[in-house]
């Protein structure tokens, strides 16, 4: 078996785990505006430093379909994370391919396509038949002044999403620290 073959197996088995009991935490609902607006969805990485854990809240929150969504991450975990696959360094199906990532929690101040393999501490990843999305996510400078990311996508099929962090950072069979669910409606 080839290395890339491997590498390809893995990731769809740690994808195919994210589907565990995706219901078990509350779910959020973004803003939900008119046809043709856009929708926002704030999410947090949280980190303990007395424990070395992390995670994403919220881990399940709704999107409506047919709209702009754009996405805001704050990560406080300052810790750099291996990618379970190499290719989740690049920003793949955002709106216009690029992540706008900066520091502190003012407005982003760059337009990325991708991250340096070694700068990333966080993925946000969809895989499967109707999305293909990955956005890396930096470390935090410390633990108190956050990297900051924020991305647009659209979601045009209606249904429950596993989303995941790619990177081997905490327990990926505790629902909501590094999976949850995307409900499209």
């Amino acid at each position: 078996m080839t290395a890339a073959l491997v590498l390809t197996v893995v990731s769809l088995m740690a994808l195919a785990s994210f589907s565990v009991a995706l219901y078990a935490l509350p779910v959020h609902a973004a803003t939900n505006p008119p046809a043709g607006a856009t929708s926002y969805v704030n999410i947090t990485i949280s980190y303990d430093p007395a424990t070395g854990t992390s995670w994403f809240t919220p881990a399940n929150f709704v999107v409506p379909a047919h709209t702009k969504v754009v996405f805001t991450i704050r990560n406080y975990d300052p810790v750099d994370s291996a990618l379970l696959v190499p290719w989740d360094n690049r920003v793949i199906g955002t709106l216009g391919g690029i992540e706008m990532v900066g520091t502190g929690n003012t407005t982003p101040e760059a337009d990325m396509t991708g991250l340096a393999p070694g700068a990333i501490s966080h993925t946000f990843t969809m895989f499967d038949a109707y999305y293909n999305l990955s956005v890396p996510i930096p470390p935090a400078s410390t633990g108190s002044t956050p990297a900051l990311v924020t991305f647009g996508a659209e979601f045009n099929t209606t249904g429950a999403f596993a989303w995941g962090c790619m990177c081997r950072c905490e327990d990926m069979s505790d629902p909501g620290m590094m999976y949850g669910t995307v409900d499209v409606i």
